[in-house]
């Protein structure tokens, strides 16, 4: 056919190449290799309307009556020169299930001529050689002094040369196969000789051996290949580089703590390693075939992550699989057409589309909604779930008449059932239990043929797990005919009719909240300032919000590798109001603070995207207008936050995504609500709306439904959206530098217990200088750091600094002043501190909302003076500071308690202004309408010298 030159045979990833040219008397199916040949068959089926979605024939389509009139001339290559759906996965199987798999895999061209793989292989290798390990016991392992195991001695000349020996062997005897796993085996037990250990990581071990060994091949062969997986303690990337014929595949999961797969095989790559993936489509064990839990379900993962595959250059892909066609088998048909062709990751959607149709004709829009329970996320096994599956089953039976169709849905339906014993067993009552475990057990095994569940790898795996739910004649190992609770009785067509409809009759749940959209047009709340939050650490994929002002955009510090160095790196994307990308940079986890500086281009916010596979912490200015995106398409991925947001006017319940845990806290001191992963609804009363709440604890993804999908660090640094916008409250007094001695009577003196992390003292330097202070670090926690000090002049010019220890020892504080006047001593501690000093000395603490103050934080009992000036109508301080207080009015009248987490506000009576009041606080204390400025007894009192002050008893 003058086709020869259309293929070289020479090239080992050519032999699967194909042509299909249609000519006036028929077809010409020309393929490289035999191989080659039958996807060309399969091809051109396919292209006439064949189908074989899951395996065996209930799943496979011919169109009827079929006279094609089709012209092509096309030659084909794969994507991925390694597709493999089905390495072996954990649990067993029976012939006839495996030689349906296998035909399925056949007919969707995932049989690839080369034949790459990997998997642990050093235990075949000691059981294969046993008698050189054993006339050779140094070749193994050294652990904990002695020799054994399956992991070898690899600093070992004679131990390298017997394997690359080995390799040679395999191959003489095994001439058509392409490739030898030298991939360690499972676990650790890792040679701990000194030899060993100089060789470096278990990586850098593991490729020197197979480095020698495709060494080896390529002498007697040239063409041979040494698969190995980058996994477990062997999936960093070593320190050598890798033979181009040693192929890796990295592992999707068990890497090292916090680094992505991107990040394994960049790094593999960089050392010359030939790369490919290992995943983990399904693992019955791990999510046990229920709806949405198995990557498989996914996708996105075949549109987006798949082609992110290839883009970095990875042509080998295998992964763990399961014979569960229920929940996985369509990522799986969809994983088979976007391995072959990495142009069918952008229509995932008409891949979709066509086997409904083709599956279930006129019942395919019922169907829809079956499989977009399967792939659409991960839904929970509850009532609701089951009543949405059976109700879109049965309308999809009353729909069509088609047997090929109503077939199928019988296999679905006993998938649906499967998932319903399953959930009926999971929430029995303890005396329940072992009934619905059997009812479970007997009918997986009743429906093992039909391919929907891993039958036999739920069966094997419970009855090691759950050993002591089985009467003995009923496990695993006991064959059918004298086990009980197996049966290959067929369901019949009375017990599939009665499956949907009993299903049907469960209760739906009530609709989810709709989504409240809100604008980008953005704006500081106008707020007052509160104790600053904080959020630990972040990970994974977040955004935050930056507004830009006169001075342009805040700065970022950001730290990656908080947990772990050297791995992964921290990526970054500036996106202007438009989401256009506008700047962007790479950080190396390495633990090291980075500071980022942005340009931006003009005024309005602007979102700073991050992906971080490493525990990374992110700090900003305080008072700066950043906050942190967490909606419900997007939800922030951080731990340990607390954070305030805005409840609009209106809002009966805050409605978020599934948190591990968190307590919401209302505006006037009601009781919080605590959040777990079964409670995503917030009640608001009414007067707990239009306004700041205080969000603590949380941990897990965070994303709001209805209320905007913001949250900051501080009231006055989150960014609301101008339609609901709360109005601008007053601005706080503000702390000033320049401080007298008020001279106010004395009066019995308080005391604070301990200063909690940071804190702000002012005093008054005569000419014999400053009062003595004594510092005692460490009052609740020893050694956990040290307690830092600067001493500034009024200007804010920072005069000395020092630390001392947190030893929980009074240290005295020796500062000298330059000249008489008043100084700011700044502590920042990483537990809570003392601070004496001598009765009568003038020394004032800084409670102060304003922005450049600091807060008291005071953790203990602790009683202070501050001053009311003449005219002053009320007390208020910023909310969610006080734990608890109870304030003390000048004239005798009765104290007022003080709610915890609300906004202290009280009036002012005539006659109590210009007076001092006395307040019992724990807590923060930051004054807003009053001077920021609070002592042990009056006569100690700082007080601006512009506030007037009069002298009273």
């Amino acid at each position: 056919l003058g086709l020869a030159s259309e293929f070289d045979l020479k090239d080992a990833l050519r032999k699967e190449d194909y042509i299909i040219r249609t000519h006036a008397g028929g077809v010409y199916l020309v393929g490289a290799t035999d191989v080659a040949a039958e996807h060309a068959v399969y091809d051109f089926l396919e292209r006439l309307g064949c189908r074989w979605f899951f395996p065996g024939d209930t799943w496979e389509i011919v169109p009827k009556n079929l006279n094609p009139t089709i012209a092509l001339d096309i030659k084909e290559s794969p994507s991925f020169n390694t597709r493999v759906i089905f390495a072996p996965g954990w649990g067993g199987t029976d012939a006839v299930s495996h030689r349906k798999a296998m035909l399925w895999v056949t007919r969707n061209r995932q049989n690839s001529v080369l034949g790459i793989h990997a998997g642990h292989a050093y235990q075949r290798i000691c059981g294969e050689l046993r008698k050189e390990f054993a006339d050779h016991p140094e070749y193994l392992a050294l652990v904990d002094g002695k020799r054994g195991g399956d992991k070898f001695c690899i600093s070992n000349p004679g131990l390298r040369k017997l394997i690359a020996d080995y390799a040679v062997d395999y191959f003489v005897r095994n001439p058509k196969e392409h490739c030898i796993s030298l991939d360690p085996s499972d676990f650790g037990g890792w040679c701990q000789c000194n030899p060993c250990k100089t060789m470096g990581s278990p990586s850098t071990r593991a490729i020197v051996l197979a480095n020698q060994a495709a060494e080896a091949l390529d002498k007697h062969f040239g063409n041979k290949f040494v698969g190995i997986d980058a996994y477990y303690q062997h999936a960093a990337p070593p320190a050598v580089k890798v033979h181009p014929k040693v192929v890796v595949f990295v592992a999707t999961v068990y890497g090292p703590a916090g680094c992505t797969t991107v990040d394994l095989l960049e790094g593999w790559q960089a050392q010359g390693a030939t790369a490919g993936i290992r995943d983990y489509l399904s693992v019955n064990q791990w999510h046990r075939d229920l709806p949405g839990r198995e990557v498989a379900c996914a996708l996105n993962h075949y549109r987006k992550t798949f082609p992110r595959f290839y883009q970095l250059n990875c042509r080998h892909y295998i992964s763990e699989s399961s014979l569960n066609w229920g929940p996985s088998g369509l990522g799986y048909y969809v994983a088979s057409r976007v391995l072959w062709d990495i142009g069918a990751a952008n229509r995932v959607d008409a891949i979709v589309d066509d086997f409904l149709a083709n599956c279930f004709g006129p019942a395919a829009v019922p169907m829809g909604r079956f499989y977009a329970l399967l792939n659409g996320g991960h839904p929970p096994l509850d009532e609701g779930l089951l009543a949405r599956m059976y109700r879109a089953l049965d309308e999809a039976y009353r729909t069509t008449s088609d047997p090929g169709a109503r077939r199928r849905l019988d296999d679905l339906a006993c998938y649906t059932r499967y998932v319903e014993l399953y959930w009926q067993h999971e929430s029995a009552k303890p005396e329940d239990k072992r009934a619905r475990f059997e009812q479970l057990i007997r009918f997986t095994y009743r429906i093992r043929d039909r391919l929907m569940v891993y039958s036999y790898a739920f069966y094997y795996d419970m009855s090691k797990r759950s050993k002591a739910s089985f009467p003995p004649e009923a496990l695993y190992e006991v064959p059918e005919g004298k086990n009980p609770w197996k049966s290959s009785e067929p369901v019949t067509e009375a017990e599939l009719r009665g499956f949907v409809e009993n299903g049907s009759k469960y209760q739906l749940p009530p609709p989810p909240p709709e989504p409240v959209t809100f604008s980008a047009d953005l704006r500081p709340s106008g707020q007052p300032r509160a104790p600053r939050g904080r959020i630990e650490t972040f990970l994974g994929s977040n955004e935050l919000l930056l507004l830009a002002g006169d001075d342009g955009l805040p700065p970022l510090t950001i730290q990656p590798g908080v947990d772990v160095q050297g791995i992964g790196k921290f990526r970054w994307r500036l996106l202007d109001a438009t989401r256009k990308e506008i700047d962007s940079g790479i950080l190396p986890s390495d633990n090291t603070p980075h500071v980022l500086r942005f340009k931006p281009r003009g005024k309005g916010h602007y979102v700073f995207a991050f992906e971080t596979p490493t525990k990374t912490m992110v700090n900003w200015p305080e008072g700066a207008p950043v906050c942190l995106s967490a909606s419900r398409a997007a939800p922030c991925h951080c731990s340990e936050i607390m954070v305030y947001i805005l409840v609009p006017k209106g809002t009966r319940t805050i409605e978020i995504t599934k948190v591990s845990r968190g307590n919401f806290f209302p505006p006037d001191g009601a009781p919080c609500t605590s959040v777990s992963p079964n409670l995503t609804s917030i009640p608001v009363k009414p007067g707990q709306d239009g306004k700041i709440w205080k969000v603590t604890g949380l941990a897990g993804y965070l994303g709001f439904f209805n209320i905007p999908p913001y949250a900051a660090l501080s009231p006055d640094e989150l960014l609301v959206p101008s339609e609901v916008a709360l109005p601008p409250a007053p601005e706080p007094v503000a702390p000033t530098p320049h401080l007298v001695h008020a001279a106010l009577p004395k009066a019995p003196r308080g005391k604070i217990d301990g200063f909690g992390h940071s804190g702000r003292l002012h005093l008054l330097a005569d000419a014999k200088g400053f009062p003595p202070l004594t510092v005692k670090g460490g009052i609740d926690g020893k050694n956990s750091g040290p307690v830092r000090w600067r001493l500034l002049d009024a200007a804010g010019i920072e005069l000395e600094s020092g630390s001392i220890d947190s030893d929980n020892v009074p240290h005295p504080l020796k500062l000298a002043p330059r000249g008489a006047g008043n100084y700011r001593l700044d502590l920042e501690a990483p537990t809570r501190s003392l601070i004496d000093w001598p009765e009568g000395s003038l020394v004032t603490i800084e409670a102060s909302a304003a922005q450049g103050g600091k807060f008291l934080h005071a953790a203990g009992d602790n009683v202070v003076y501050f001053y009311v000036p003449k005219g002053t109508a009320r007390i208020e301080a910023a909310g969610y500071s006080l734990a608890r207080g109870v304030l003390f009015p000048p004239d005798n009248a009765p104290a007022i308690g003080i709610a915890a987490h609300v906004p202290l506000n009280v009036p002012v009576k005539p006659g109590q202004d210009g007076k001092v009041w006395k307040i019992w606080v724990v807590g923060y204390l930051g004054l807003l309408s009053v001077p920021p400025y609070v002592a042990l007894s009056p006569d100690e009192l700082l007080l601006p010298k512009e506030v007037p002050v009069e002298q009273g008893p």
